[in-house]
């Protein structure tokens, strides 16, 4: 999941080069810290714009139940778990694309049956409604307390809407 600096062509432009050198970079089993730390330096060479990509990179062992996973500055996602979301602890490192010579921590998660990740960009908590109100962290987190008992593609429409 990764959110680009800035808007129109330039930021889709960059935000392709990013989703396009990622399965070049990441081999199978490769580690996300390492493959972002590639990312960035490959993204970082003549970024004469100066843009930047959060991103969080993730890799989900079914069979175990583990997530593996590295941070650029993005936003933390929420674990709901035991019908409580909490913003997940993580260890990042900067966004991508600004400077060559930066670590990404690679974290990781031991999920439980009726875990819920909710992994989002900033689009999401920081939304107006029509009377000017912004969504936040606060009903965020509620909202998806709320969605515990929809299967997950309601939940995730519950939280758009």
């Amino acid at each position: 999941m990764g959110d680009v600096s800035d808007k129109g062509v330039p930021a889709a432009l960059f935000m392709a080069r990013v989703i396009s050198l990622i399965p070049q970079i990441a081999e199978p089993g490769a580690a996300p810290g390492k493959v972002m730390a590639i990312l960035n330096r490959a993204l970082e060479q003549g970024n004469d714009n100066c843009m930047f990509v959060t991103l969080f990179l993730g890799v989900l062992d079914l069979h175990r139940r583990e997530l593996r996973f590295a941070s650029a500055g993005h936003t933390p996602p929420l674990l709901l778990r035991g019908g409580v979301a909490t913003e997940l602890p993580q260890q990042t490192g900067p966004a991508l694309g600004l400077a060559a010579a930066c670590d990404y921590p690679e974290n990781t998660l031991q999920l439980r049956p009726g875990d819920r990740l909710a992994i989002y960009t900033d689009g999401i908590d920081e939304a107006f409604n029509e009377r000017s109100q912004m969504f936040g962290q606060e009903r965020c987190r509620r909202q998806l307390e709320r969605s515990l008992a929809e299967p997950v593609a309601e939940a995730g429409a519950s939280m758009f809407e």
